[in-house]
């Protein structure tokens, strides 16, 4: 027993070192000598998750939750697991356990009000956050879930507000940002939104990071967020070279041959083996130094060229996509079903074809749905389709992204808060936005117009 106290003590120790793997490997030990300890098996779950290794995590402390079922702080940590894999209804389960056992817990609150938010019960995540507040006026992550949930429901005064006490936060300066950018104020917002480098700057070792100024040697360009965000901001890429001598961009692989054939005269890699740079700059700061100031500075499509136009001496084409990556954390609020959207095909004049690849090809072929996109191997191949059709009306994945950039007409279905990318960062999309969540008759109303307008156009024509 001595042994085991010792291992677990210095789990603790290497823990609050913040060694994670090195307290992963003490409590380990400690669980195998005395695998009927709660109290051990919750502390390897919690170093687990810490390791962002949530299967194992997550066994852990279903392990521990069957020693202690009544266990407030093994419920949150099994809620945060099922957040994780964007399983809302298991993360309110444990939620709400924990919650009977510890109602005036912040922390819990704090993490009732993120699934709330994500799956658009906004008024109700509003509710949790001033709880919260209520109980530690000061915790930061009550007040960044506040604010987001504020303003989405159109309260950006109060959301802005909610941020000022904890505005040193680099956090808070980028939500205040995102606020700012979704009401039109993209030059403060764009700004502002910079501050997320200041905890995370993807470019550390290759050279500094770049403000704007010319660059005598190699400038690098980093991805990051989503694969739409990359293909939004790569409309700024063909500026870069007038600015640096060389410019190296790393594309995530399945945008690497899209890139290299639409941008010849820049250096695109898939990774960074082998690359030297000058300087760095991360993907979404390019519309900030590039000094965008309202959406009339942001590229207009096409700017991914592929060649000549396809003939448009057919019936027209509409791809449809209509859901994303079921992980996504706000899945539950952009996706939708075939069936959900099934009045958009009263509309007969036109040809429609699925732009899904994957999961979603049997919901589609079950409609009897062409799926061009089967064979389709990454972007390139995706682009390639998506050039041949006359409109593309999409949930918001990566799609609307591409097609909006091959200069494809498009429209986007939203959920009643649209981010502000699409609002104010694409010229060429139409947004479709939901009155209510999960109500998508506004959506389906704006699109059938645009389908009919279409079919009415070619006809003409």
């Amino acid at each position: 027993m001595s042994g085991t106290i010792a291992r677990q003590r210095q789990g603790l120790a290497r823990f609050r070192q913040g060694d994670y793997e090195g307290a992963r490997r003490a409590f380990a030990k400690a669980a195998e000598s005395a695998p009927g300890d709660p109290a051990i098996r919750e502390a390897l779950a919690e170093t687990l998750a810490r390791l962002h290794r949530w299967p194992e995590a997550e066994r852990e402390a279903r392990a521990a939750l069957a020693m202690a079922p009544r266990s407030p702080s093994l419920n949150d940590l099994l809620a945060r697991a099922a957040l994780e894999r964007a399983d809302h209804a298991v993360a309110l389960e444990h939620l709400s356990a924990s919650l009977t056992a510890r109602p005036t817990h912040a922390g819990t609150l704090v993490n009732l009000g993120v699934v709330l938010h994500r799956i658009g019960e906004w008024e109700s995540a509003v509710t949790a956050g001033h709880a919260a507040l209520r109980l530690e006026p000061g915790l930061l992550a009550a007040r960044l879930g506040l604010s987001l949930s504020l303003h989405a429901l159109g309260r950006e005064r109060e959301a802005l507000d909610v941020l000022a006490a904890v505005k040193r936060h680099p956090m808070a300066r980028f939500n205040e940002g995102f606020i700012r950018a979704h009401s039109g104020d993209l030059e403060q917002g764009l700004a502002l939104m910079e501050a997320r480098l200041e905890l995370r700057d993807p470019g550390t070792g290759h050279g500094p990071r770049w403000q704007g100024d010319p660059v005598e040697g190699t400038l690098l360009v980093l991805p990051e967020q989503g694969l739409g965000d990359v293909l939004l901001m790569c409309g700024f890429l063909p500026s870069l070279a007038a600015r640096a001598r060389t410019v190296v961009v790393q594309a995530p692989p399945p945008l690497a041959r899209l890139f290299t054939t639409c941008f010849p005269d820049l250096r695109i890699v898939s990774t960074l083996v082998d690359v030297k740079a000058d300087a760095h700059v991360s993907m979404m700061s390019l519309a900030h130094l590039s000094g965008v100031r309202s959406h009339a500075d942001f590229p207009v499509g096409p700017w991914l060229s592929m060649g000549t136009p396809l003939p448009r001496d057919r019936r027209p084409r509409v791809g449809i996509n209509w859901a994303g990556n079921p992980r996504y954390a706000y899945d539950a609020i952009r996706s939708t079903s075939l069936g959900q959207l099934s009045p958009l095909f009263e509309e007969t004049s036109v040809e429609w074809v699925s732009l899904h690849k994957g999961v979603r090809e049997e919901e589609a072929r079950a409609a009897s749905l062409p799926t061009p996109l089967e064979a389709a191997s990454d972007f390139l191949d995706t682009a390639e389709v998506i050039r041949g059709l006359d409109l593309v009306i999409s949930t918001e994945t990566a799609i609307p992204n591409l097609s909006a950039a091959l200069g494809v007409p498009t429209i986007v279905l939203t959920h009643p808060a649209p981010d502000w990318r699409w609002i104010h960062g694409h010229a060429g999309i139409t947004v479709a936005a939901q009155h209510s969540v999960g109500d998508w008759s506004n959506p389906i109303a704006i699109a059938r117009t645009a389908v009919r307008s279409l079919a009415t156009a070619q006809a003409a024509a």
